[in-house]
């Protein structure tokens, strides 16, 4: 642990996965919820990005194999994280075809009081 040193002001951080309080709250499997950080990650690193942009808002193009290879899981574990993800209405998934990655929405609560379930779930865009 030497090559560690106390928090200061100023300090960089190493990447990391946002994982809200609102996931948190919502019981999901530790599981989901880092797949639901690393889709967050790369959605705020995609916003900045005008074509990862459509009518329905920011998405990103991941597949089961990359999730699995960054948070060192198994790709079972990943489909069930996402399948858990999608049925609470956290994210939303669009298929893409054979041989392509799936195209993902990542679902926020429109209420910052509110956990995320009811309103996420209201979402205009249809799971394929």
């Amino acid at each position: 642990m030497s090559d560690f040193t106390p928090f200061q002001k100023g300090s960089k951080f190493a990447p990391y996965l946002p994982i809200p309080e609102y996931i948190i709250k919502s019981q999901l499997p530790v599981t989901a919820m880092l797949v639901y950080g690393f889709m967050l990650s790369r959605v705020i690193s995609s916003g900045e990005k005008e074509s990862f942009h459509d009518k329905n808002g920011v998405f990103i193009y991941a597949s089961v194999d990359e999730m699995a290879a960054y948070l060192k899981r198994g790709r079972t574990v990943i489909t069930n994280s996402i399948n858990a993800l999608v049925k609470s209405g956290f994210i939303k998934k669009k298929r893409m075809g054979m041989n392509h990655s799936n195209k993902y929405y990542v679902m926020i609560p429109t209420d910052d009081r509110k956990s995320g379930y009811s309103d996420n779930r209201k979402s205009g865009i249809p799971n394929d």
